[in-house]
């Protein structure tokens, strides 16, 4: 379970420094209120999570993750997963997706050193999909668990 909540974040999320203030306080809330981890959102498109990078499978099939910019902390295992994903043939979009792509998805998952590869089947108590995790989600914690062996 995820939360969606604002980016209050300075804009160079990118740089990892002691200024994790935000991202802690975030986890901490969501922990609070029974969910796994929040999902920040600036102009209502989905950046990243406290502790994870945020993707979907969009409507149309395709991996979709925000790009690495200045407004995400990139990551050893999503960077990983993209690159599993693409050798399997599977079209991954390094683009911002908002609120309503997600709650429109096939899936939602996210990816973090401690976590993997973790799916997401509820947001803001709203189910993603049928809320239980996806093919394709399934798929890639396989291929995922089977690399890092």
């Amino acid at each position: 379970k995820v939360r969606l909540t604002e980016d209050l974040r300075w804009k160079r999320c990118d740089i990892k420094s002691i200024s994790l203030l935000p991202n802690v306080l975030e986890k901490q809330n969501a922990f609070e209120e029974g969910m796994y981890e929040s999902w920040q959102k600036r102009n209502n498109l989905i950046t990243e999570g406290a502790t994870s990078n945020a993707f979907i499978v969009n409507r149309d099939g395709f991996i979709q993750t925000h790009p690495a910019n200045n407004f995400i902390l990139g990551g050893v295992t999503r960077d990983t997963l993209i690159e599993i994903a693409k050798k399997k043939k599977l079209k991954v979009v390094e683009k911002a997706f908002s609120s309503q792509d997600l709650f429109s998805s096939k899936e939602a998952f996210l990816t973090s050193t401690t976590a993997k590869v973790l799916p997401v089947v509820e947001v803001n108590n709203k189910n993603i999909s049928d809320g239980k995790p996806g093919q394709i989600t399934r798929e890639l914690i396989k291929m995922y668990n089977e690399l890092v062996k």
